[in-house]
């Protein structure tokens, strides 16, 4: 079962409260005459749309941190829900029912101030007619020499036991680039944090 992630902004108001960074949009939970959505809201904030990627989540929070031989390091364990965060945060994480966990919240200098260049031994099996790319433990996945008439794919090994082998900084793992693309427009916020939980 995949792991998902729910991530979104808060900022600080200059009387101190916190609030959702960026206009509420309608929830597409929301049904209100279903019971099985009774305690939906009808808006939420608008959440990034992070893709499923074990690494990024491994080092945000230390989740699905067990698919590399191993461990990532990581930012912070999850911290739960701030205490002082927004009304609007506290009311779409309950309507979880539970089914949301892990929640923390990490601010814009933790994420950009994590060495994110270091570097991740990586195991995993390929095609037969792609293994000569990795006899040598390349640093990055070779996707430029990959044979044209094969689809680039690959399946993680906890071990050496496959018949690929490559590194890559934690930067490539987690799709660092495209992700922090998406933090770029609250570079502009004086105080923000990011609020995130998961969920299966």
């Amino acid at each position: 079962m995949g792991v998902d992630i729910t991530f979104f902004a808060e900022q600080c108001l200059p009387d101190g409260r916190w609030s959702i960074a960026g206009d509420l949009i309608p929830n597409p939970e929301y049904y209100p005459d279903d019971p099985d959505f009774a305690n939906e809201p009808e808006f939420v904030p608008p959440e990034l749309d992070i893709a499923r990627c074990s690494p990024l989540f491994s080092v945000l929070a230390n989740v699905n941190n067990t698919r590399t031989a191993t461990p990532f390091e990581y930012i912070s364990l999850p911290r739960g829900i701030p205490d002082d965060a927004s009304a609007v945060t506290r009311e779409w994480f309950a309507a979880s029912d539970g089914d949301a966990f892990a929640a923390s919240w990490l601010t814009l200098d933790e994420i950009d101030s994590f060495d994110w260049s270091r570097v991740m031994q990586h195991y995993g099996n390929v095609d037969a007619d792609a293994s000569h790319l990795f006899e040598t433990n390349p640093l990055g996945f070779p996707f430029s020499e990959w044979p044209s008439n094969l689809q680039i794919s690959f399946s993680d090994a906890k071990t050496d036991a496959g018949n690929a082998r490559w590194r890559a900084t934690y930067a490539e793992s987690a799709g660092f680039k495209s992700f922090r693309e998406m933090l770029a427009p609250f570079e502009s916020i004086e105080m923000v944090r990011f609020i995130f939980w998961f969920s299966h």
